[in-house]
């Protein structure tokens, strides 16, 4: 398509500014959401008349024939084609106007096209000028959707007011994060990633590496760039350590947790005071011996206040996590076996009755013996005051909170070197698959507020790009909060001054907060069919149209619609190939199935088990 192309169609009916009509012929109508161009329309700029060249988008293609309306049935219309009857179909298109280029700008037109412009396609150079940028530094984000020759080149100063990238599950919306990811890298960016999922631990080797082994596998050019912390003691990882690669641990020092802290991240009751007293009043003790405790150290600590036993057993780590919410753990962990052999759940700290006959099911028989049965029944000592008794009581149910926080593998003795992943040109992933939610939000919590700490006393040198996935489970709308959603919001709506940038990425925008979301000027949305999903994108960009939300259902997997600071104007993009081998693709049930008919021909040819094969990793499907 060039610039001496015929016309394709004229413009008919009722135009305005924003959008016109027009008919066409069968072999040269334009597709849906192909650019066209009216040459050498006026607009008036600075009191002058200018003549310039709009261009707008196809939205919508109708067909009719006269002949051959509603009302016609089977029979009259066999009829009139058989008899050549049918008078030729009328193509009419609605197109959307985008606005024409002026100085390197594109402004949006004030007047309306007139019936009986010629209407011509528009030629790829032109638009290149919309799509493209001059500059070396940008974001090569793929092809125009309907233009394979027209590469769309994000502008990373787009980036300065937050990111959103929105998709369903399954669009392709991980594979999109990390090209952003790698480009941003590749020019110098700072980026931490709060992985919940391992859909970024495989960044370091090459896309065609993905199922080999991290030792054999071909690395990107900016492997040496990237780090992966992951928290230790996570059994059956989705991607095991021979297939990503080398890891640091991830450890959150326990003892630089505030008394609520700890009690938020164990799930104590906002209302349960005395509980919370409780474990304040341990913690403060424990520092007051100058000790680096951990959870098992502040329960012996609560245990010893209140003249009950420990039961070692009941409180030994867990090997791995079931990511159970709230610091919840799952059934065997919530219980314990009395005497008879019976299973005793985990009492929820208000029922002294409950906390009683727990705690003494804790106790092995020689414990029981040694602590006095008004101790393990609650009373009041004999000799004692009844507040006394109160702040015994309390520490007991205090007790059945924190046993939970031993069995997540994340507490250590030391927290992430902050001074490490604020490097320049540095990209660190932090594999949090496994860990319980509320782990995920203290990380977040941490993270954002240290770095904010430094923003604010100008000790943060470099831009850094925090981006947290599964944004909704962080900060979520309505009434519901987490231990990050105050800072979350903080940064979302004034870390733009202070060179600290989110990259939220979410599949369901009408479960987060509305104050995050409408922070961010860019965004990345892919397909997306919930009606809830929709109206809150439009509720919180000022630049998304009706006609863009209804054309959300029909992306295909891969495809992106670019919106706000990132292009001179929204583009609708086919996501180009990446460098990085993926971690967020489906497992290929095919392949899947098919190992699993050998497996179980094996094993009934075998008689047993089958033989015991090492761990492979799962093919996945490709996602563009």
């Amino acid at each position: 398509m060039d610039g001496r192309a015929a016309p394709i169609g004229i413009v008919t009916g009722h135009s305005t500014p924003q959008s016109f009509s027009f008919v066409s012929q069968e072999d040269s109508v334009p597709p849906r959401l192909e650019y066209v161009v009216i040459r050498g329309t006026h607009e008036r700029i600075d009191d002058r008349l200018v003549e310039v060249d709009l261009l707008a988008q196809v939205a919508g293609i109708e067909a009719d024939v006269i002949t051959l309306d509603d009302g016609v049935d089977f029979d009259q219309a066999q009829t009139l084609i058989d008899h050549a009857a049918m008078v030729p179909p009328r193509l009419c298109a609605s197109a959307n106007v985008l606005g024409f280029l002026m100085d390197g700008t594109v402004r949006q037109a004030r007047s309306a096209v007139l019936p009986g412009t010629p209407v011509y396609p528009a030629s790829d150079a032109l638009l290149r000028r919309y799509f493209s940028r001059e500059e070396a530094s940008n974001i090569t984000l793929g092809t125009l959707i309907n233009r394979k020759g027209v590469e769309v080149k994000l502008d990373p100063n787009g980036l300065s007011r937050h990111l959103a990238i929105i998709a369903q599950t399954g669009a392709g919306k991980s594979y999109l994060a990390g090209k952003i990811l790698e480009d941003l890298l590749g020019l110098g960016g700072t980026v931490i990633v709060l992985d919940p999922n391992s859909d970024y631990v495989q960044l370091r080797k090459t896309r065609e590496d993905e199922a080999v082994p991290f030792s054999h596998a071909k690395k990107t050019e900016h492997a040496d760039r990237i780090e992966l912390y992951r928290v230790p003691g996570i059994q059956n990882r989705r991607y095991p350590e021979e297939l990503v690669g080398p890891s640091l641990d991830y450890t959150i020092r326990f003892s630089s947790l505030e008394g609520e802290d700890i009690c938020e991240v164990a799930g104590v009751p906002a209302n349960a005071v005395r509980i919370r007293d409780a474990v304040n009043g341990a913690v403060a003790r424990l520092r007051a011996q100058n000790r680096d405790f951990d959870p098992y150290a502040l329960a012996q600590e609560l245990a010893d206040f209140a003249g009950v036993p420990l039961a070692e057993p009941a409180l030994a780590p867990a090997s791995s996590s079931s990511g159970a919410e709230n610091g919840a753990t799952n059934g065997a962990a919530n219980s314990t076996a009395n005497g008879a052999g019976h299973a005793l759940p985990l009492p929820d700290g208000e029922d002294d009755s409950q906390t009683d006959a727990f705690l003494r099911s804790l106790a092995s028989p020689a414990g029981v013996d040694a602590v006095s049965r008004e101790s393990l029944g609650g009373k009041r000592r004999k000799n004692g005051p009844a507040g006394e008794e109160d702040e015994m009581r309390a520490a007991r149910n205090a007790l059945t909170y924190v046993t939970k926080l031993v069995r997540y593998p994340v507490w250590g003795h030391k927290t992430i070197d902050l001074d490490e992943i604020v490097k320049p040109m540095k990209l660190t992933v932090i594999d949090l698959a496994g860990t319980e939610k509320v782990v995920m939000a203290y990380t977040a919590e941490w993270l954002l507020s240290s770095l904010w700490q430094r923003a604010l006393a100008g000790e943060l040198r470099w831009p850094v790009f925090v981006v947290l996935e599964e944004a909704h489970n962080l900060v979520p709308g309505g009434r519901d909060v987490t231990k990050a959603s105050r800072i979350v919001n903080t940064v979302a709506s004034e870390g733009r001054k202070f060179g600290v940038f989110l990259v939220v990425i979410t599949q369901r925008p009408s479960k987060i907060a509305d104050d995050t979301l409408s922070q961010c000027a860019s965004q990345l949305i892919m397909r997306l069919t919930n009606p809830d999903d929709q109206k809150a994108i439009q509720r919180a960009s000022e630049v998304v149209s009706q006609s863009l939300l209804e054309n959300l259902p029909g992306l295909n997997q891969g495809e992106v619609i670019v919106l706000g600071r990132l292009t001179r104007i929204p583009a609708m993009v086919k996501v180009g190939g990446r460098r990085g081998a993926e971690g967020g693709a489906d497992i290929n049930l095919v392949e899947r199935f098919s190992q699993a008919r050998t497996q179980a021909q094996a094993t009934r040819l075998l008689g047993g088990d089958g033989p015991r094969r090492p761990a492979t990793p799962l093919k996945r499907v490709e996602l563009l």
